[in-house]
């Protein structure tokens, strides 16, 4: 009875000694994103009209290589010019799926429940992107029945072969809001994210053409330049699909990613030292910083575009300008995976990204990066899929949690067991969407990792050292859509 006793006593020091001293930490939050565009097939489906098997099969594949690359956050196309990858009644179906507009896949399914699903199971996070102002890419296509242009032609503008959304009109900003509160309220989305065609990409030679309804406002109100009430009119759009998204699911994150350049300091004492062509402010109408500085957007992804040896538009002096007129905003940098190869000597540069992610971690107000756009993974970026999963994505993040509130995350994580490659474990809240984390920590070095992150009940287990097998406690706990972390599950104690 006495060894008994003592033996007792000394298996809860041991395994109390082996617990996990530190969870969570500020530090193990980073956006690792990658846009996933379907406007024209860019990203997904790789080509219009693949039966649906074909289609979510291409999907899966696309959100395991994510998952394998470290990222942990979507940015989906879903409404890429007033159209839906989703079943809706206020828009038609994109064409990008069954290539005629306003046809489902066939046989039946739901696009952006099918990604947001597979997307969490795998621990990442996804966000709708949408964008607010395009109507049709090609004015010389037909459009289906239902599609708003033929619904209410008076609400849209063309403009260079395309067709957009009037920004000065109120029908207008209650569309598009009407169609945000759709997504937020029927798909169980992380984030609502919009791209930067906001008034659109100014061609030489062809106008916008809104002057009446620019005299109308002239009528009735104080004397405003154009320009001026265009930004108004975006401004609007802004402010009020942020209202909307904040009464309706607060915990939804709101982000733009916007052109790479507010202004020039050439135009405005508080723009960057650039020389750029075209400016968010001046020719596309977006004052970013006012809805920075007036908090109606919770994050900004500026597409720096540019490398770090430009002469006019550089990389690192437009990082730290984004940083430095952040007003609190998270900043996640957009960088041109793209560009990764083309003739500029620049970027057939192999360390040029990965520089470019290691100087941005250096600045306080950036907290990750975000890729455009995912295809490039699938080519030759000069190993820079390898640089990712061996060195900078190495330790697993987690995507940044924008919303917050006090309490407890009380979800319980018991019965966890691993054998040599595989751990699995049961939880009390199957409610929410739990995101888990998994720990380890070396028996012998002291040193505790956070080794894997997912949606899953279950995990598969790689081994970490190719020398021999080593003993490690392994620890569970989940976070909460508040960024909460649960208490961790007892330590077991297995050999990896």
């Amino acid at each position: 009875m006495i060894f008994s006793f003592r033996f007792s006593i000394l298996c809860t020091i041991v395994v109390f000694a082996l617990n996990v001293s530190a969870q969570v930490k500020k530090e193990h939050f980073e956006m690792r994103g990658v846009w996933v565009a379907t406007v024209a097939n860019i990203d997904w489906p790789s080509k219009a009209g693949l039966p649906t098997h074909q289609q979510k099969k291409e999907a899966l594949n696309i959100l395991d290589d994510i998952k394998s690359l470290g990222l942990n956050t979507v940015f989906l196309q879903v409404r890429a010019s007033s159209d839906a990858i989703y079943p809706s009644d206020i828009e038609p179906w994109s064409s990008s799926l069954t290539g005629i507009a306003g046809q489902a896949p066939e046989p039946f399914y739901d696009p952006l429940k099918f990604w947001i699903d597979e997307a969490h199971l795998r621990g990442l996070q996804l966000h709708a992107w949408i964008n607010p102002y395009r109507a049709q890419m090609n004015c010389t296509q037909p459009l289906p029945e239902n599609h708003p242009a033929n619904l209410h032609p008076e609400w849209f503008i063309q403009y260079a072969n395309k067709l957009y959304f009037n920004p000065a009109l109120e029908a207008s900003k209650e569309h598009i809001i009407k169609v945000t509160q759709n997504i937020i309220l029927n798909y169980q989305v992380d984030g609502i994210h919009m791209d930067d065609y906001f008034y659109p990409y100014p061609k030489a030679g062809e106008d916008f053409n809104d002057s009446i309804n620019y005299n109308n406002y002239l009528l009735g109100n104080d004397s405003i330049s154009r320009a001026d009430w265009r930004r108004e009119n975006v401004n609007k759009t802004i402010r009020d699909i942020s209202d909307m998204i904040k009464q309706s699911n607060p915990e939804i994150a709101f982000g733009v990613s916007p052109f790479g350049v507010w202004r020039n300091i050439s135009d405005d004492p508080q723009g960057s030292n650039s020389q750029a062509g075209v400016t968010n402010y001046d020719h596309l109408y977006a004052d970013v910083t006012k809805w920075m500085k007036e908090g109606w957007i919770d994050y900004a992804i500026p597409q720096l575009y540019w490398h770090t040896e430009h002469p006019t538009v550089d990389f690192n002096t437009l990082a730290n300008w984004w940083n430095d007129n952040s007003y609190g905003i998270p900043i996640y940098i957009g960088h041109a995976l793209y560009k990764i190869g083309s003739e500029k000597a620049q970027w057939q540069n192999k360390t040029e990204l990965p520089l470019q992610i290691t100087s941005s971690r250096k600045l306080n107000n950036v907290k990750g990066n975000v890729f455009y756009s995912y295809k490039h993974f699938k080519r030759d970026l000069y190993q820079l899929q390898d640089t990712l999963k061996q060195s900078l994505y190495k330790e697993p993040k987690l995507a940044p949690y924008h919303y917050h509130e006090s309490g407890k995350n009380t979800n319980t994580i018991y019965h966890v067991k691993a054998n040599r490659r595989k751990a699995k474990w049961e939880n009390r809240s199957s409610k929410e969407n739990n995101i888990f984390i998994i720990y380890l920590k070396n028996t012998i070095s002291n040193q505790t990792i956070l080794y894997k992150t997912t949606g899953m009940n279950k995990i598969k287990l790689n081994k970490i050292s190719k020398k021999r097998r080593e003993k490690y406690a392994l620890q569970v706990s989940s976070i909460d859509k508040y960024g909460r972390e649960s208490e961790l599950s007892t330590p077991i104690i297995f050999k990896l």
